[in-house]
């Protein structure tokens, strides 16, 4: 926490020590109290930020990304009011690398948590972690609470409050991964990736609490009144809400949708078709009463409210018929673009123009640098994201620098990887083969990733694995198959 001096104090401390006639220190506390008002305008001008995140979406579930089945009015207009982003990456293909990486500002190649809790080494320590209550815990978001700063220490930094609603994923309560030990005052929900596969649980996480779910209500209604409460408790203080709702993600079974759907009726879908869709409308929806809260307190102009998908969309519902991953090719689980990509809109209404479209190349850590900015403070050395105030501000249409690549790694073994892309070019290593597998796309002319081009460009092929070594951090909790081990 960034320590803050009272100017009042230290002024009149500092007249225990010297004579002063009354009219001149009247006269110097008056502009003290100025300069601690000023301060406190200040730090009010800094934007409240809202942001959400779906589990498992792709962007070809969104309107305004090109949707045609599923109605989602109210993402539409945040984008209608806001910035669409085209190029977007989550942090990972799964859902704890990809949290991880939004959190601490780190792409896979340096964060400390690198997959989902199958996918860690037999050998790891991490692998027995208990929580305060001894439940089994998903591996924790950092090892000790002065290693990697997360975002939400960066706005306690700045005097926000801080929250967290929902999946988490990260550590539970009372482990290294406690998101109350992190930087957030607040947390509602589940904490690890198993609890989070129901809608329905016996009992959840109220602030390091574990409580029980009386009747085994749905969450998802839940989240919602639980985000608008925390936005309305909060409303004359500056704020950072992480909204992480669980739909779409599956199991998709007919009581895990809220109610049937006239649309999903209309259309005659049916099974985890049905409910999928039914998930996403039904988000769109608590969407449209969150903005409508902000509305209403007069918080919209001061709020920045950001809305992602953690990675591509998962295969456990109709993808093809719903074009959910558009032309991205594969989905969640895959380094091709459809398992990395997310879509992405950012509206602040007093800030960033309206129906504002941007085509760079970001990503998940970009996020750390972005509020390090807004907040007024430097970006902690670990991040490797680069600011995207200039792009939301429409100040700045440089493409991304070259120091900065977007960079996944990945270690299931059947499907061990890395990828990295510098403009339009794409390169992945494949590393689950007795030799590595080299593919090169240039997505510009190859979205879907269907041409592999390597044997064509041997020296852009070789300048991208070295950038790739430079990139990958060895890390013993997951290895990568023919590179670590």
């Amino acid at each position: 926490m960034i320590k803050v001096t009272d100017n009042v104090s230290s002024a009149a401390k500092a007249n225990d020590h010297m004579p002063m006639k009354p009219m001149l220190y009247r006269s110097l506390l008056v502009f003290a109290l100025i300069a601690v008002h000023a301060d406190c305008v200040q730090a009010k001008e800094k934007p409240n930020v809202l942001f959400i995140l779906a589990d498992d979406m792709g962007p070809g579930d969104v309107g305004c990304y090109g949707g045609e089945i599923i109605p989602t009015p109210n993402l539409d207009r945040l984008a209608a009011a806001g910035m669409r982003f085209t190029d977007h990456y989550a942090g990972a293909t799964v859902c704890g690398p990809s949290r991880s990486c939004l959190l601490t500002g780190q792409h896979t190649g340096r964060a400390f948590q690198r997959g989902n809790p199958g996918q860690v080494a037999k050998t790891s320590p991490h692998q027995g972690l208990r929580d305060k209550i001894g439940r089994k815990s998903d591996f924790p978001l950092r090892a000790k609470p002065e290693d990697r700063v997360t975002i939400a220490e960066i706005f306690k930094a700045a005097g926000y409050q801080t929250g967290v609603v929902g999946k988490w994923g990260l550590g539970n309560p009372g482990t290294p991964g406690d998101p109350l030990a992190v930087g957030f005052d607040e947390f509602f929900g589940l904490a690890t990736h198993v609890d989070a596969h129901t809608y329905h649980p016996a009992k959840l996480w109220d602030n390091g609490r574990y409580v029980n779910n009386k009747g085994k209500k749905h969450l998802h209604p839940q989240y919602t009144d639980r985000a608008i409460d925390f936005i309305k408790r909060n409303k004359d203080e500056s704020f950072f809400l992480y909204l992480a709702y669980q739909f779409p993600h599956g199991p998709y079974r007919a009581h895990d949708s809220l109610q049937e759907e006239s649309f999903a009726r209309k259309r005659a879908l049916k099974g985890s078709a049905k409910v999928y869709a039914s998930q996403v409308a039904q988000m769109d929806r608590s969407i449209g009463r969150l903005v409508q809260v902000l509305d209403e307190l007069k918080l919209r102009s001061n709020t920045l409210v950001i809305f992602a998908s953690d990675n591509g969309c998962g295969a456990n519902h109709d993808v093809e018929l719903f074009d959910s991953n558009g032309a991205f090719r594969d989905r969640k689980g895959s380094l091709y673009e459809g398992g990395m990509r997310s879509p992405m809109i950012a509206c602040w209404p007093s800030k960033i123009a309206g129906g504002s479209t941007s085509s760079f190349v970001s990503a998940f850590w970009d996020f750390m640098p972005t509020f390090a900015e807004l907040t007024r403070q430097k970006a902690p050395s670990q991040t490797d994201g680069v600011s995207l105030v200039p792009v939301l501000m429409g100040e700045s249409k440089e493409p991304r620098p070259q120091s900065a690549p977007i960079y996944f790694e990945w270690s299931r073994t059947d499907r061990a990887g890395q990828a990295i892309r510098i403009g339009d070019w794409k390169l992945i290593r494949w590393l689950n083969k007795p030799k590595p597998v080299i593919e090169l796309f240039n997505l510009a002319k190859d979205i879907g990733e269907k041409i592999n081009v390597a044997e064509a460009h041997p020296d852009r092929v070789e300048k991208l694995l070295d950038m790739m070594e430079e990139q990958h951090r060895r890390n013993k909790h997951f290895p990568l198959p023919l590179i670590d081990q």
